[in-house]
């Protein structure tokens, strides 16, 4: 099976603390950036960082899939895992 990476970066005008600060909050400040491919966004347990459960439905490109992540810290950001599949996203914070 493939490996697919996608990668992209963007500067923010904040400390890299308030910007984590803001990821890990997944009940208000997630749903803030999602576009709207997401939709039935929800959290299932946690909500604020590590051990956070969080789903959603995608669509894309004339595919629609449904996506059920864990979130897990790293010393530089978040790393969500979907329980689904072997998708994964990994948030890195640089100052």
């Amino acid at each position: 099976m493939s490996k697919v990476v996608a990668r992209a970066s963007a500067p923010v005008e904040a400390s890299p603390e308030r910007v984590l600060q803001f990821l890990r909050d997944y009940r208000e400040g997630r749903q803030r950036i999602l576009t709207d491919n997401y939709t039935a966004y929800r959290v299932e347990q946690g909500g604020k960082g590590e051990g956070t459960v969080y789903a959603y439905h995608f669509t894309a490109g004339g595919r629609e899939r449904d996506y059920r992540l864990h979130v897990g810290e790293r010393e530089d950001g978040l790393e969500e895992h979907d329980q689904m599949s072997s998708f994964q996203s990994i948030w890195t914070v640089l100052p």
